[in-house]
């Protein structure tokens, strides 16, 4: 065995350059270099550069040629551009004979080191952390982020035979992250073994669902409904998943049977109140239209304005009649500011009258019902009116006889451009009609569709 002489020397930085005839050529990737940088920056140079002598510069003094450790030498270099280090700051380097075979040497010092292994890497900040060291301390002298450090540490507290499975090449590093979303090492190992157990190669995809079996995002609608406040305060926990692009978009509710228990308590202490007007009412987490497709709908009377309201309404009707008379001179931006106010006004009026105002009479609500939601706003919603197949005829009425005298034929074109016939069409309100007598009109119960109040 051949052993090449060398002697550790500290040289000036400004004495060092780089070897024109480096084997590397491929540059490293710029976020490793950084990284580089950054170690040397908190804890200076922990490996000495291999160098040798070729000559002396303009001063006479000694310059020599980084053989091996040219990414240190342009991180020193880098360091001091940003003032960080001088120009002169002493470098351990192991000077080598000038007859060195310094090509062999480079290559052979690039191939025998070897990188440490994430795990250990995770493993080891850890430990750190548990001795005393913390995640803002860590990040600033790797100047990456604390998110980044918080994530090594979850990694680093996995559960240790997972953490060997991703060692031996068994899991990768996203079916690693998979596992963080629960800190639970216990449940981390549950899953583990399951998956072993049915001899399944498990993908991230897979081990996402089984650890968040039972939780919920806090995206979801029940959630948004509830509110994340209200879950807490019912004894709810939330898990924070670290690897999680956004913060909002990181935050789950472990407990996904409570949010759901709290979203229906909700809606049914409403539903309570409309069935002591209606003939029904009913809890539902989310409906959609084919949901509401069976059910025939009896509608509001529309209410009545004010007198006040009425003289408002006639004014703005002649207002909107004069603005319309106006020629092309007189049309101005002003002419036309006031038009949109008044049609703006027009359509409150109408509005209240219709929508705000507008009651359902107590012989549709003997037979009608109402269905209270989620809306997709997340806001309660209730939806009124709904007349169950089952309840159009009464129990003892025959369908044809209670259908005379009231049926209607409509007359449309179909799409083939024939006409259609459709007869016998009937109305839930003059079934209503001919079932029952007529009676005082009700308020309609609250719709947060149409901002009706009782």
């Amino acid at each position: 065995m051949t052993v090449t002489e060398r002697t550790l020397r500290y040289l000036p930085l400004d004495r060092l350059v780089p070897w024109t005839e480096h084997p590397r050529k491929t540059p490293a990737e710029s976020a490793a270099f950084k990284q580089l940088k950054a170690s040397i920056a908190a804890h200076g140079l922990l490996e000495n550069l291999l160098v040798r002598a070729v000559g002396k510069d303009d001063n006479g003094d000694d310059r020599y040629e980084v053989v091996a450790g040219a990414r240190r030498l342009a991180a020193l270099q880098a360091l001091v551009g940003e003032n960080a280090i001088s120009q002169v700051h002493p470098v351990p380097c192991h000077v080598l004979p000038a007859d060195s075979p310094v090509e062999v040497m480079c290559v052979v010092e690039n191939m025998v080191r070897t990188a440490l292994h994430p795990a250990d890497r995770f493993e080891a900040l850890a430990k750190h952390i548990h001795s005393g060291g913390t995640a803002p301390e860590i990040a600033a002298s790797l100047r990456v982020s604390t998110k980044k450090v918080e994530q090594w540490l979850r990694l680093g507290e996995m559960a240790p035979d997972i953490l060997d499975a991703y060692r031996a090449g068994e899991i990768g590093i996203k079916s690693l992250k998979a596992f963080c979303f629960t800190p639970n090492t216990q449940r981390q190992r549950s899953i583990w073994e399951k998956l072993k157990a049915e001899h399944n190669v498990p993908g991230s995809r897979e081990i996402w669902r089984l650890v968040t079996e039972g939780c919920i995002h806090s995206s979801a609608r029940a959630v948004r409904f509830v509110g994340v406040p209200a879950y807490e305060a019912a004894g709810g926990t939330l898990i924070h998943n670290i690897f999680a692009e956004t913060d909002d978009g990181g935050i789950w509710l472990e407990d996904a049977a409570l949010i759901k228990k709290l979203a229906l308590d909700r809606l049914e202490a409403t539903a309570k109140e409309l069935r002591a007007e209606w003939s029904w009412a009913e809890v539902r987490e989310h409906v959609n239209r084919r949901d509401t497709a069976r059910f025939a709908r009896v509608h509001p009377v529309p209410g009545e304005l004010t007198e006040d309201e009425i003289k408002e309404y006639d004014r703005l009707l002649a207002r909107r009649d004069h603005l319309a008379e106006l020629n092309q001179d007189e049309w101005n931006e002003e002419a036309e500011s006031e038009s949109e106010r008044v049609e703006t006004r027009l359509e409150e009026l109408r509005r209240l009258e219709e929508v705000g105002r507008a009651v359902f009479r107590r012989k549709d609500m003997e037979i009608a019902g109402a269905i209270v939601t989620i809306g997709d706003d997340y806001t309660l919603r209730v939806i009124q009116g709904l007349v169950r197949p089952e309840d159009i005829f009464g129990p003892d009425a025959h369908p044809v006889e209670l259908c005379v005298g009231i049926a209607e034929t409509t007359v449309t074109v179909g799409d083939d451009g024939t006409l259609h016939v459709f007869k016998g069409l009937v109305t839930p309100e003059k079934l209503a009609d001919a079932r029952t007598g007529s009676a005082g009109p009700i308020h309609a119960s609250t719709d947060h569709d149409g901002g009706k109040g009782r």
